[in-house]
């Protein structure tokens, strides 16, 4: 699978987060990643019925680590990185797409 936009998350027992995440930039991403360190509540499944690609790494007390890990799995051209307890703006949310072809200048200030 290869489109324009891939979200790539990290995640360990956000099982009352992530879904909230996944839903805001769903309709906005064209590949949706999740790197999963270590789980024991319904994170990993809640993921993958939100249409995650889900990936287990050892936590190796690194953020970078496992954010790296889940650039392995991207295939989009544009990465948007989020943490499971955050969400894009549903206002500006579907200028996300249009503003990778803006330049610089004209997508400064953009708020997602």
């Amino acid at each position: 699978m290869s489109g324009l936009i891939s979200l790539c998350m990290i995640s360990k027992n956000e099982g009352t987060r992530i879904q909230r995440c996944i839903n805001s930039a769903r309709p906005f991403v064209d590949q949706i990643i999740v790197v999963d360190t270590g789980s024991t509540d319904n994170t990993v499944n809640i993921a993958k019925e939100l249409g995650a690609e889900v990936y287990k790494a050892d936590w190796q007390d690194d953020f970078s680590h496992a954010r790296n890990e889940s650039l392995k799995y991207a295939t989009g051209k544009w990465i948007l990185f989020l943490d499971c307890d955050e969400e894009l703006d549903s206002n500006t949310a579907p200028l996300l797409r249009s503003s990778l072809f803006k330049s610089e200048h004209e997508a400064t200030g953009l708020r997602l």
